[in-house]
């Protein structure tokens, strides 16, 4: 295989390590918020349980994202040559992003 084909591959897994991790994380933080509000609501034992399981879950998928830095930097440093290129002109997007913000 060629650079450019091996490149592409890694890309690949970089980013899909990015779309997977970091949603997942904070799904979780979310679900175990919620058991532990209606562990802390109801006292059943079930939502103690289910908050302490997913705690585990959640602290090995955060471990793993920081571990593979969620392909975060590798990403930014393969799209940062075309970073110029892209600002070269600003977007309509952003300008009207700029004049929003700006009003307060």
């Amino acid at each position: 295989m060629d650079v450019l084909t091996l490149s592409r591959i890694q890309f690949g897994a970089t980013i899909a390590f990015h779309y997977i991790y970091p949603p997942l994380s904070i799904g979780l933080g979310l679900m175990l918020v919620i058991m532990e509000a209606a562990w802390l609501k109801t006292k059943k034992p079930i939502y103690h349980q289910m908050a302490r399981f997913w705690t585990k879950v959640f602290a090995l998928t955060f471990a793993l994202g920081v571990a593979t830095k969620s392909g975060w930097l590798p990403a930014a440093v393969r799209s940062s040559p075309r970073f110029p290129m892209c600002m070269r002109r600003p977007s309509p997007a952003f300008i009207w992003l700029f004049i929003c913000c700006s009003r307060r």
